[in-house]
């Protein structure tokens, strides 16, 4: 047992009522996050775009009389037009499920928890990490400290890899390149 700054076994920093439930309240306690997220979305976008432009520039008069070079007038004439039609889509679909332990890091003066949460997954072509944040209602944790993905506010959850699978599904330098223009 650590001992406490003031040399007492009672700490006001760990205290536990006697009749008190073991759920998460505190900075460090442990919730179990059952993640089970789906999203999809889809967007397009089009644009029509046509401009037009003409132009006339007489001959300017100097005296009353048309003013030339070499027998030519100085006068012009501009015509110009410019259409562009384009267009792009994209749909998305992603599913996730799982569970991670999270940390409560800090609690809010009206109870609430804030967690934050890390998993990394190490197999033979990479490493998978699944990461968490948000804050949580002491209301939404059940008996286990389990609480569902879809009751945390602010939440942001990140589920990225690292390895040869990953390096080949993603696109080269070139066509990143003519992609961006």
């Amino acid at each position: 047992m650590a001992e406490s700054p003031r040399g007492a076994l009672f700490d006001e920093q760990q205290r536990m009522r006697l009749f008190e439930d073991r759920s998460a309240r505190r900075q460090g306690d442990l919730i179990t996050v059952i993640v089970e997220e789906e999203m999809s979305g889809s967007r397009s976008v089009g644009a029509d775009m046509f401009r037009a432009a003409e132009g006339d520039f007489p001959t300017p008069q100097f005296g009353g009389e048309d003013f030339d070079i070499a027998g030519r007038p100085m006068s012009f004439e501009h015509d110009s037009e410019s259409n562009f039609e384009g267009g792009g889509g994209a749909d998305q679909d992603t599913s996730l499920s799982g569970t991670i332990t999270a940390v409560v890091v800090d609690t809010l003066p009206n109870g609430q928890m804030v967690i934050q949460g890390q998993k990394a997954v190490t197999v033979s072509q990479g490493e998978e990490y699944l990461t968490i944040s948000g804050i949580v209602r002491p209301d939404d944790v059940g008996a286990n400290n389990e609480v569902s993905s879809d009751k945390i506010a602010a939440m942001q959850v990140g589920y990225t890899g690292e390895g040869s699978i990953d390096d080949a599904a993603a696109p080269g330098w070139m066509s990143r390149f003519f992609m961006s223009r």
